[in-house]
Parts: C-alpha cells; structure tokens; sequence
C-alpha cells in the first residue's frame, strides 16, 4: 500500500512536527509590522461559508493554505483566483492593494501534486499625531508619524501523491509541505514642530525577507477525512534595521464526512501560539442542483478516471469561534457556488450575530478555472 516509503518514516514525521510545536512557542517582534500582516486573510469563498473550515475539506484546491496535504484529494488542475470586498466595516482594520473596493488576496497554480501561490497579506498607512514637551526648547511640539508597510507571502506545495497511489487514496496516509518565502516593504517617519516650524524629522525605509514551512498529513477512510496541520514552523521575517520578526505557529485538527448523498460536514479545531487561543471552525455544504449525476457513487479517497467536471450548485453554512473562551464572538457564514463544466464561483457572506444588518456583513468572491 506504501510502495517505498516504510511506515515508520510517516511515524517519524509526526514525532518532529510535535516537537517543533513545542519549541517554537516564545515569539519574538522586532518591526512595527504586525503579527496580524502577517498572517493574512484566509482565501476560498468556499471554506469561508462554511465556517472558515480547511483542514480536511475534500475537493476544495483552496485546501493549500490550510493543509498542504488536503490538495491531494482535488482532481483537477486549478487556476485559482480570490476577492475580498474592502469596503464593509467589518474589515477596516486591515487592508490589501484594491481598486474601487475590491481586493484580490490569492493567486494560486495547483493540482493534486502541488502547485505555487501568491498570498497578499496586508498593505497599510498609518498616521498619527501626538504631542510632546521639549525641555530644550520649553514649549509643546507636535509629532507627527507615518508608518506604512506591505506585506506578501508566496509559496511553493508538494505532497508526497504519486502515480501509483492515483488507483484509490482510501487508507493511505498522506503528507504535504509548503515551503514559504515572506516579502515586505516599511517605511517610517516622523517630523516633530513647534508652532511655527519643523524642529527636527527623521525617516527610515527596510526591506523585510523571511522563510517558513507548513506540514500537514490527510488521511481518508471510506466517507470519512481526516487532516492535520501544523502552520508557520520557523517561520520568520529579516530586516536590517530591526530585530527579526518571528511568526507564530498554529497547530489544528479536522475531519469531514459525507453523511447524506448530497451533504458535506466539516470541522476544524485550531490553536493559534501566538494569541493563546483555540478556535472551533464548522459547516455544512449541500449540492441542489447537477447537471447530471455520476455513474457510480465514490468514497472520498477513490479514484474517478476519465472524470469530467460535472455543473452543480451549492448551499453553504457556518459558524466560527475564534476563541473558545468568548463565545460571544460568534462569526456566522452563509453562501452559494455554482460550477459549470470548467469554469466555477463562490460567493460567501459572513459577519458578528448581527448578520442581518448591512453594516456587519463581509463578502469573499472565488473564481476556479480548471485547465
């Protein structure tokens, strides 16, 4: 069942995914960049509907950035595109590149091997004024400061699928890795003055370059998947005029399950080391239209030759808690995707429990083009 690769080598793995968890729990901030711009906004209209689940969501090439090892379980080469509407107050604290409101915050190349992605994370302007007393001079100065900065991730993912595993999936163990390169660009200034004229003005531009590495491991048993995932492991960001900003790593656990012909589950548990927190992730996917329907039924890990992408619709729900000590802070999700032969859309909706008002709603936009 796993020609060449001895079990114990998938056990090994494990062991030090583990023990770099544990190692890498004592982060350290050097710029003025945030732990938040480097992170992100996580991609697919998909996953977002469903409660920001990813770790074990089937058939879903969007999986890369949750679980390197879940893109195994696409079928399709991917052209991946991802949009974020900027303009709703849910999201006015963080920013990317936009044009009339609209961000794209993920470009991705990906099949069930691997594939290459550009992640946008953040991209800032920060200003503020303060006051200061001058013992020197004995009056009151006015500091202005300017910070602003942007950030970029790109990575690279590859899984340990091969042609002979490409029969059935179903009981194999499966393992996938990102390996990942950070780009960022700050600038900073600051002009003290008095009420007449500038006393003195000070500035500083550094470029950032860090590295990291994603581990995840999938496993499939008849309607049941199962995944496991271990982000930013050494991750970190080098600047030259700062100490090194390190990023945090995050640790989770899924599983999804067919449990009617038509209905997906999925359920992610994630703990971020950072923040200190644990998030609960869930929800549920029902296709209500096919344009036609398969010959056989298949279990997730089965092999499907010959497929032809199939024109369907889909309704999705979800609800996140992004730290189980506030319960609270609910986010609720709802959306719809629809996929025609090569081309497919999602759309997803999500925001606090008060959905129902304008104000509170945020939108996602995915675009999938199979070639």
């Amino acid at each position: 069942m796993l020609k060449g690769i001895p079990e114990l080598s998938y056990i090994l793995i494990f062991l030090i995914i583990l023990s770099l968890v544990l190692l890498l729990f004592s982060p350290i901030t050097g710029s003025p960049v945030t732990e938040r711009d480097f992170t992100g906004f996580s991609p697919g209209a998909r996953s977002l509907a469903m409660g920001n689940v990813g770790i074990a969501l089937p058939g879903d090439p969007f999986v890369s950035f949750y679980n390197p090892a879940a893109v195994c379980f696409i079928k399709n080469n991917y052209l991946l595109f991802d949009f974020l509407d900027m303009r709703r107050n849910s999201l006015e604290n963080h920013s990317l590149p936009e044009f009339a409101g609209i961000a794209i915050d993920f470009i991705s190349i990906v099949n069930p091997s691997g594939g290459l992605t550009w992640h946008p994370l953040a991209s800032m302007r920060v200003e503020e004024i303060t006051t200061l007393f001058s013992d020197e001079l004995q009056e009151t100065l006015s500091v202005e400061s300017k910070i602003e900065y942007r950030t970029d991730e790109f990575y690279l993912t590859l899984t340990t699928l091969s042609s002979e595993m490409l029969g059935s999936l179903a009981g194999v163990p499966l393992f996938g890795i990102n390996i990942k390169y950070y780009k960022a660009n700050l600038a900073v200034s600051e002009v003290k003055k008095s009420k007449t004229t500038p006393v003195d003005a000070s500035s500083n531009i550094d470029t950032g370059n860090g590295f990291g590495i994603d581990l995840g491991f999938a496993y499939v048993k008849g309607p049941f998947l199962f995944g496991f995932a271990v982000k930013d492991i050494f991750s970190k960001v080098y600047w030259t005029d700062y100490e090194s900003d390190r990023i945090h790593t995050k640790i989770g656990a899924g599983f999804s399950t067919f449990f009617l012909e038509r209905w997906i589950l999925s359920t992610d548990l994630r703990y971020d080391s950072g923040l200190k927190k644990t998030g609960l992730y869930t929800g549920v996917e029902s296709r209500f239209f096919e344009k036609k329907k398969e010959k056989k039924k298949l279990n997730i890990g089965q092999s499907k030759e010959d497929h032809k992408p199939l024109g369907g619709g889909f309704l999705r729900f979800g609800a996140r808690l992004d730290d189980l000590k506030i319960k609270e802070d609910v986010v609720y999700s709802l959306g719809f995707g629809y996929s025609l032969s090569r081309f497919c859309v999602d759309i997803a909706f999500f925001g606090d429990r008060e959905l129902i008002k304008e104000k509170s709603i945020s939108s996602q936009v995915s675009i999938l083009v199979i070639y």
